[in-house]
């Protein structure tokens, strides 16, 4: 099975590890020419299930790698502040395993993927992505694969991540669609 993820953010390239580790063919097709994270923040932190995932899915240098990077917190609380930096609210955070750079979580995920990652390789239709089984769309902003592939594509600006796949048969025709949902439900409090 040869598998296709568009898109080289830390959820495609979670998905190609994953599929990797699994035996899987797997390449990831990513439109930027290389790993930046502009705009997206500048570290995140990981909790203990993130933790548990990248120790499954990264080789062990890498994810020796990752835990050398990381920055363990002496107060791991969750602080508020107003535009005017006065204090709104403090709360208790479960501990977690620490906070990392982004970029460098990329580059762990990357680098365990071995050549797999295309930089440059922007998709503009089915046929840009060439033989597959599989399709992952996991491109983010805009979203391009992802409307491709989903049977009901969301909104441009929508800010939550959306997972979606199709099963590829003879000739590029599609077999099957997963449907476009939210990963994370919104909460209705």
């Amino acid at each position: 099975m040869r598998v296709v993820v568009a898109g080289a953010g830390l959820g495609g390239l979670c998905v190609a590890n994953g599929l990797r580790n699994a035996g899987v063919d797997v390449e990831v097709l990513e439109a930027r020419d290389g790993i930046r994270d502009v705009g997206q923040g500048y570290r995140i932190n990981i909790n203990a299930t993130g933790h548990n995932a990248l120790r499954a899915c990264l080789a062990d240098e890498h994810f020796q790698a990752y835990e050398h990077t990381l920055h363990r917190q002496a107060d791991p609380a969750v602080y508020l502040y107003s535009p005017v930096l006065r204090l709104l609210s403090r709360d208790e955070a479960p501990p977690a395993p620490g906070a990392i750079d982004r970029a460098t979580v990329r580059r762990l995920l990357a680098g365990g993927l071995a050549g797999r990652v295309r930089f440059g390789r922007r998709v503009a239709s089915i046929a840009d992505i060439g033989a597959a089984d599989l399709i992952v769309a996991a491109d983010g902003d805009g979203a391009t694969v992802l409307a491709l592939c989903a049977y009901d594509p969301p909104p441009r600006t929508a800010t939550e991540p959306y997972v979606t796949w199709v099963l590829m048969g003879p000739a590029g025709a599609a077999l099957r669609r997963s449907a476009s949902y939210r990963a994370r439900e919104p909460s209705h409090a």
